[in-house]
């Protein structure tokens, strides 16, 4: 029996359909994966770069956590919680400020792709320690992303933040926030500095007496100590390296009681290992 054209037709037409609807519809990210929030960083920094006001304000004014100190208190628990909520409300009204130094640094340096990495089990075995203390400090089961941007994907990460995803949208907590977390303080990260590098963060220094025996036996010099400076800016540690024992132990008071900027690396309170002089002159 001969087809007719509008057989064909009609064969041809429901075959396209039935293709159609057996092809599988193009899976979209969950609201909340590190793929979203990598999107919503990428457009952050473009916007940024062209001085987008608009879509700047917007997307900052979403990373905010509503409702802060209840949400402190029931993720963080009664000691730490209180302790974060009173620092994030520092951070929120310092808040442009705050970005701008994250992104900005970034956007100098040509570092306009977002990097987020997920983390949500303290047993996980590669993970970096202070994330680690993080999760740990939770009161309730939590994802936690990091953010940072590179160029082209490569090189160097600068850090943007840790975000938590929150009331349907992801929320930034600066290192300074989450750096006052007991878990986090108990153990920080320790760097080495030359002394006289770490000069230049001395806010308080105290001169030594003059010891009466070195004084009459006209000894002068420099004695010269390795110190540990705590996440606190306060001398933890003093040894005596170089120097005459005459005057060692009135150096050493003058030291206890130097103070310095607390130390920070990329936003983390950090403690410092380093060498610092104490000078006698006659």
């Amino acid at each position: 029996m001969d087809t007719s054209p509008f057989q064909i037709l009609f064969s041809t037409i429901l075959l396209v359909l039935t293709i159609i609807a057996a092809k599988p519809e193009p899976q979209q990210a969950s609201p909340e994966s590190a793929t979203v929030l990598e999107m919503e960083l990428n457009d952050l920094l473009a916007a940024e770069r062209v001085h987008n006001d608009a879509t700047v304000d917007s997307i900052r004014k979403s990373f905010l956590i509503p409702n802060y100190s209840a949400w402190f208190l029931t993720t963080f628990g009664d000691s730490d919680g209180p302790v974060l909520a009173a620092e994030y409300g520092k951070e929120v009204q310092e808040f442009d400020s705050v970005l701008d130094d994250a992104f900005s640094e970034a956007i100098r340096n040509s570092h306009m792709i977002a990097q987020v990495v997920r983390f949500q089990n303290s047993d996980e075995a590669v993970m970096p320690w202070v994330n680690k203390d993080i999760l740990i400090a939770l009161k309730q089961p939590m994802v936690l992303y990091e953010a940072s941007a590179k160029e082209n994907g490569k090189g160097f990460a600068h850090p943007l933040g840790y975000f938590f995803y929150i009331d349907g949208r992801f929320r930034r907590l600066d290192p300074r926030t989450l750096g006052l977390l007991s878990t986090v303080r108990a153990h920080p990260m320790r760097i080495k500095v030359g002394g006289n590098v770490q000069v230049a963060s001395l806010q308080h220094s105290a001169k030594p007496e003059y010891p009466p025996e070195a004084l009459a036996n006209r000894v002068q010099g420099d004695v010269v100590f390795h110190v540990v400076v705590g996440i606190d800016g306060l001398i933890n540690q003093a040894d005596v390296i170089q120097g005459d024992p005459t005057l060692a132990q009135a150096a050493l008071a003058a030291v206890r009681q130097w103070k310095y900027k607390p130390p920070v690396l990329n936003g983390w309170l950090v403690e410092v290992d380093s060498t610092v002089s104490v000078s006698f002159k006659l």
